[in-house]
């Protein structure tokens, strides 16, 4: 397998994946959409499906008459308890959703929701079965090649086994040529002595010569005979060099029409991507325009939508305007009766914090002229706080008073003072403050 060919099936597995995975969150949309609770804004509530829409089952607190088991059969209450406890898939709430989204009521915002869910799956769909027919079409192609260069290499080894095996033979018709050329040269060395030692025998014996003719045939006729086996080896060998010639063309006519038609099928396949590759182009500029279309459309509905909207609000505003006027009217009364007695409340309040502090001057003034002096320690403590901008500490507090009471001749205690202090914290005319160091005593009237 080519490492192209390995990108393109990795890459079409991976587009796959990616399809599967869209399916999948395609498949969790679609459930949140159906089993989503009702908002205020919603015209019409989703609603159970027609299997779980039925009568339903009295509550278990409810007394009944009678039993399930005396009215339905076993397997009838089987079959609709299984029906109403099984999950509902999301195909079924697709269809369900999209049954009671087509009720006359139906908001317009959900339905085009589902459409756009039920395109996208469509689209999805169609992406997957088209990923699905490439891998198949890829896997088809790579099994057909492994199979092309399986019986190519199995061709291959049998024909070098067999030039092998052919090589074996030659070797050893080779060896056995050499050793008959070997013995016959050696026998024509011998058949040369043999007449030399002829002709001295001819002079010293001439009986012996039939019996040297006869060996003289003999040789000859062996020498024959080694002729001819030597043609024949040779011809074996000349049949055997054509016999390879002829495998060796036909392996490399083979070779070359294999490589052809192997270029061809690559030249077909990168056709079709391109034109797969086109296809898709294509289609997905088709359905981005179409998506974009869609989107614009969606968008003009949504602000037809709104401006609907905003009109019969502004009907409506124009409808309760006479009424908001005179509400605003009455409200604008109702406020200035309100500021008119607040003002006249806070008149009165300033009047009587003048009266209270001309009262509390008048009687410290006073205060020397009578027999017996008829100081209070409360005048006395509001005339400090008055001096003082209505703040005073606890302890400097009792010791001014305590003076301011020692030259009237008067009782000038602590306790004389914490009492009239506490006299006045009841009566709701002094604040004291803890945090403060020892104390922090406010006037109210200040």
């Amino acid at each position: 397998m080519s490492e192209r060919k390995r990108q393109r099936l990795d890459e079409d597995a991976r587009r796959l994946d990616l399809c599967a995975a869209d399916l999948r969150e395609l498949s969790a949309a679609i459930g949140t959409c159906a089993f989503r609770a009702p908002s205020d804004h919603v015209s019409v509530p989703l609603q159970r499906s027609c299997a779980a829409s039925k009568t339903p089952r009295p509550a278990a607190g409810r007394p009944a008459s009678r039993s399930l088991y005396s009215v339905v059969s076993s397997s009838a209450y089987a079959a609709k308890t299984y029906a109403q406890s099984r999950q509902e898939t999301w195909a079924e709430a697709l269809q369900r959703l999209a049954a009671e989204l087509d009720a006359p009521r139906a908001q317009k915002e959900a339905a085009g929701r589902c459409e756009r869910l039920r395109r996208r799956f469509e689209a999805l769909s169609d992406a997957v079965r088209l990923c699905q027919d490439k891998l198949r079409r890829a896997g088809d192609e790579l099994a057909l090649q492994d199979r092309v260069e399986s019986q190519l290499a199995h061709e291959e080894a049998a024909w070098e086994q067999q030039m092998q095996t052919r090589e074996q033979r030659v070797a050893e018709r080779e060896v056995e040529l050499q050793a008959l050329r070997e013995e016959r040269a050696a026998d024509e060395a011998g058949s040369a002595d043999a007449e030399q030692e002829q002709e001295h025998e001819q002079e010293d014996a001439g009986d012996d010569t039939e019996e040297e003719e006869e060996e003289e045939q003999a040789a000859e006729q062996e020498l024959r005979v080694e002729r001819a086996e030597l043609r024949e080896v040779l011809a074996l060998r000349a049949e055997e060099k054509r016999d390879i010639q002829a495998a060796i063309e036909s392996l490399q006519r083979k070779r070359v029409r294999r490589s052809a038609a192997l270029a061809e099928q690559r030249k077909q396949q990168q056709q079709e991507e391109t034109e797969n590759v086109e296809a898709d182009a294509a289609v997905a500029a088709r359905q981005r325009v179409l998506a974009e279309l869609r989107d614009e459309k969606e968008a003009l509905q949504r602000d037809i939508i709104a401006a609907e909207e905003l009109e019969e609000k502004l009907e409506e505003n124009v409808r309760d305007l006479p009424a908001l006027k005179d509400e605003l009217q009455r409200a604008k009364a109702e406020r200035a009766q309100v500021q008119t007695h607040l003002d006249s409340l806070r008149l009165e309040l300033a009047r009587r914090k003048r009266k209270m502090r001309h009262m509390v001057d008048v009687q410290l003034l006073t205060a020397r002229d009578t027999n017996p002096p008829t100081l209070r320690e409360e005048a006395v403590l509001l005339h400090l706080l008055y001096e003082h901008e209505g703040e005073m500490g606890v302890n400097e507090l009792k010791q001014e008073a305590s003076a301011v009471l020692k030259e009237h001749g008067k009782p000038n205690g602590n306790g004389v003072v914490i009492r009239a202090l506490y006299s006045l914290v009841a009566n709701g005319l002094v604040q004291i403050d803890r945090s403060y160091g020892n104390g922090l005593v406010t006037s109210l009237l200040v």
